[in-house]
C-alpha cells in the first residue's frame, strides 16, 4: 500500500477512538455516563468490545509494512479490503454521531430514546 492509503487506514481508527473517549469525557461534563449496563458477563462485555482495537492495530501495522500475514495478499483483495474497511468506517461514524448524547457501551442507565431514523430505521446497530 502507498503512503495515502497507509494514512487513511491509520486516520480511520484513531479518529473513532478521539471521538469515542473525547466524547465520554464530554459526556462526563453533562452528568452521562457513557459505559451503560453490561449485558453478560461483564469481563466478557468489555473484552469484545474493545478488542477490535487489537484488529485495527494490526490492520494498520500492516498498512505501515509490518509483515502480519503468512501468504502475500493480491493487491486487488487489499483495495477490495480498503474499499470494506473505509466503507465500515462510515457506518461506525455516522452510527455514533447518529446516536448523539443517547450512545451507551451496553444498555443505559438512564433513560434515553429510540432511535429509528436515519442509520437506525435499517439497523438497530450499525456500529
Amino acid at each position: 500500500m502507498d503512503i495515502i492509503e497507509a494514512v487513511i487506514v491509520t486516520l480511520l481508527p484513531a479518529g473513532f477512538l478521539i471521538i469515542l473517549f473525547g466524547g465520554g469525557a464530554l459526556f462526563q461534563r453533562k452528568n452521562i455516563k457513557q459505559d451503560g449496563k453490561a449485558p453478560i458477563n461483564k469481563i466478557l462485555f468489555y473484552a469484545s468490545k474493545y478488542s477490535i482495537v487489537i484488529l485495527w492495530g494490526a490492520m494498520v501495522a500492516r498498512c505501515w509494512g509490518v509483515r502480519i500475514s503468512l501468504i502475500e495478499v493480491p493487491s486487488t483483495l487489499q483495495l477490495i479490503a480498503l474499499l470494506f474497511w473505509i466503507f465500515g468506517f462510515a457506518l461506525l461514524y455516522l452510527g455514533r454521531f447518529t446516536l448523539g448524547d443517547s450512545f451507551r457501551l451496553g444498555t443505559a442507565k438512564e433513560d434515553t430514546s429510540l432511535k429509528v431514523d436515519e442509520l437506525f430505521r435499517w439497523s438497530r446497530n450499525p456500529m
